[in-house]
């Protein structure tokens, strides 16, 4: 009932806080994705934790710069099983955690690929 207002406060939220060496740093981290370069080969580039490339993926995913299959090789049906479980997780503010949805299925998948699946149903809400 409330879905699209909650999610369009939090894309207000995040552009409001983004800055300037944010999205520099999100930007370097597409143009070598770009090149090729695996998230991992990204990652070492740039001597960042691999969370850190996954979090600038789910930026670029939700501002419509990459696709999600650009960032997570998953099979579809894993990807709608993953979706469906972050929106059942929906707390009364709107937001999708992603805690319920790590814990629903034992650690099978990373925070990052989590935070890129959901990245991807917001980028889709727009």
């Amino acid at each position: 009932k409330y879905g699209q207002a909650f999610l369009q406060i939090l894309r207000n939220h995040h552009s409001d806080s983004t800055t300037a060496d944010d999205k520099d740093t999100v930007a370097e981290t597409a143009k070598l994705l770009n090149t090729g370069k695996s998230i991992a080969e990204v990652a070492r580039q740039r001597e960042l934790n691999v969370s850190t490339i996954y979090s600038h993926l789910a930026t670029l995913i939700e501002t419509g710069v990459i696709a999600l299959d650009q960032a997570v090789e998953l099979p579809i049906e894993e990807i709608e099983q993953i979706e469906d479980l972050i929106l059942a997780a929906e707390e009364e503010n709107g937001i999708f955690r992603l805690k319920p949805v790590y814990d629903e299925l034992n650690g099978a998948y990373d925070y990052g690929i989590l935070r890129c699946i959901r990245a991807g149903l917001l980028a889709r809400s727009l």
